[in-house]
């Protein structure tokens, strides 16, 4: 026996098993069905308790940004006339309702839109089966969650226990624009997901607006994530740059990025150069602690065989430090004969740290030293300071205070002296502020400033025979202090006057070290500031522009 509710979204209520017609809400006879609907699409879901969602089963987060350009499977307004559900209930909209008696099914025809606890899911056709819990949505099936994730399907078969889902022909778009597309995607035990010819593209379907291939994806006949493990599997991975296929392994075994604490290899990083050949390099993650992070990145390279670069990273309540630390024994130095990386071995070694020890104050340090100063730049090494600094900083509304120690780093094919011929600040001291006045007598600005400059050799050039110096071997320091008062009127014509009153205080010593200037000298100076700025603007407009003089 079938009984039929036709344009369900405008009938009265219907006295029907489990199902009340007001506005299309179920009531809790079929709700406590449909809510497998819904607890199912939290499996297809972006879920970090389960694993199950396909957000973050590829590293897809709601607030990353990876994409190249936006796409979008679904116009803008598709979800703008989707029912509204209250709490703890489920809306339906649907050309007509089917109930067959005969075998306990619910089907809503044409046009199905349903809600539920911010879910959202449209489909030519709906069925309900009221003995098994199994929820079938078929034909141009689309889920949006609550992330924004965007799923879209030929047929979305979820079970009553919502311990297997089953989609065909998927794609799911985040709110970002990242595609995810398979054949057929298999949700098993809340442990198992499975896609088969997945792929996986953060700039969506990677064709810009001239039909041409743009960013990159990575395709693979079978994608398997097993979140009781922790692992991610996958079966000839292809990885495709602009179009065109540029990688192809058999296999690939990474950890789960649903968890990225999870110890083990990550995503390789593959390079070239003539100095060192081909280098593959594979980094791996160990977390030693809650707050501790080991990272081992071996390298082989087809020239100078295996380099190591190893990084702890120790997090505390007020911040982080960290060390790292790369090298190698060179097989073949001559790509650097002559050349400051003409040795054995080779390698540099970093600590830094930040830390906020109270509220509006910063504080940290970086320090590296290397083998050679070519070093990094040789092996195209990223993500170290040549600036070694000790650093204090506060910050608050009106004032701001920077004092630092620093040494810059010579980096590239140099000799020792041009280290020594680079200056080294000791210290570096900045502290402004503004200090308001009331009752619109306007505002007093305070500058201070203190550099104190160290070299250990003179720095000095000869070009066609015009002697330059950049500076002198030998301490130096410069200070100075100023103060201003201004206040800006605007007349009633709109002429902007602003006086200034002040006055500025400078200092300097030098100890005249350098053969160049052997006599130690000092100064002091003071200059007063008087000034008067006016100005008056004017405004010109000429069609969709507007240019102000």
């Amino acid at each position: 026996m079938r009984h039929n509710v036709v344009n369900c979204r405008k009938t009265a209520d219907q006295d029907a098993p489990g199902f009340s017609c007001s506005a299309c809400r179920l009531t809790p006879g079929l709700a406590s069905g449909v809510l497998v609907m819904m607890a199912g699409m939290f499996t297809l879901g972006v879920s970090d308790a389960c694993g199950q969602g396909l957000g973050p089963f590829f590293g897809v987060g709601q607030n990353s940004d990876t994409r190249t350009e936006k796409v979008q499977i679904l116009p803008d307004d598709f979800f703008s006339s989707f029912p509204t559900a209250r709490a703890k209930n489920i809306a339906v909209e649907a050309d007509a309702l089917v109930f067959d008696t005969d075998r306990n099914e619910i089907t809503a025809r044409g046009n199905v839109r349903m809600a539920y606890g911010g879910y959202l899911a449209s489909a030519d056709r709906a069925v309900y089966s009221r003995s098994s819990g199994d929820l079938t949505l078929i034909g141009n099936a689309v889920i949006k969650d609550p992330e924004q994730v965007v799923y879209t399907g030929d047929k979305f078969e979820i079970t009553g226990d919502f311990k297997q889902a089953y989609v065909q022909a998927l794609e799911m778009q985040t709110s970002n624009g990242a595609l995810i597309t398979a054949d057929k995607a298999d949700y098993r035990n809340e442990v198992r997901s499975i896609l088969v010819n997945g792929s996986y593209a953060p700039c969506g379907y990677c064709i810009d607006a001239k039909g041409r291939h743009i960013g990159w994806r990575i395709k693979a006949a079978k994608v398997v994530l097993n979140s009781e493990e922790q692992t991610l599997y996958l079966e000839m991975p292809q990885l495709e740059l602009l179009g065109h296929p540029v990688a192809t392994v058999p296999f690939l075994w990474m950890p789960d990025p649903t968890n990225p604490r999870a110890p083990g290899f990550r995503f390789p990083r593959l390079d070239y150069s003539r100095d060192y050949g081909v280098r593959v390099a594979a980094p791996y993650f160990y977390p030693l602690g809650a707050e501790t992070d080991l990272w081992l990145t071996p390298m082989l390279m087809s020239r100078q065989i295996f380099m190591l670069d190893a990084e702890l990273i120790q997090r505390f309540d007020a911040g982080t430090a960290n060390v790292r630390a790369v090298g190698l024994y060179q097989v073949d130095r001559s790509p650097f004969a002559a050349e400051a990386g003409d040795r054995d071995w080779r390698g540099a070694i970093q600590t830094s740290g930040s830390f906020a020890p109270a509220d509006k104050w910063r504080a940290g340090w970086s320090y590296l030293a290397f083998s050679d100063p070519a070093f990094i730049g040789d092996y195209k090494l990223t993500g170290f300071d040549t600036i070694n600094d000790v650093y204090v900083q506060h910050l608050d509304d009106n004032d701001f205070l920077d004092v630092r120690i620093q040494e810059f780093l010579i980096s590239g094919n140099t000799t020792p002296l041009a280290q020594q011929q680079q200056a080294r600040t000791l210290p570096l001291a900045r502290y402004d502020q503004v200090i308001e006045l009331g009752n619109d007598n306007g505002q007093i600005s305070i500058d201070a400033d203190l550099n104190g400059i160290s070299r250990t050799a003179d720095h000095t050039e000869n070009i066609n025979g015009v002697p330059f110096v950049y500076g002198m071997e030998g301490n130096k320091v410069h200070g100075s202090v100023e103060a201003l008062w201004f206040r800006q009127w605007i007349s009633p014509v709109g002429l902007v006057v602003t006086p200034y009153i002040g006055g500025r205080l400078d200092a300097a010593y030098y100890d005249g070290t350098s053969v160049l200037n052997p006599v130690a000298s000092s100064l002091f100076g003071a200059t007063p500031i008087a000034a008067l700025d006016l100005r008056y603007p004017f405004l010109g407009i000429d069609g969709g522009s507007t240019h102000l003089f």
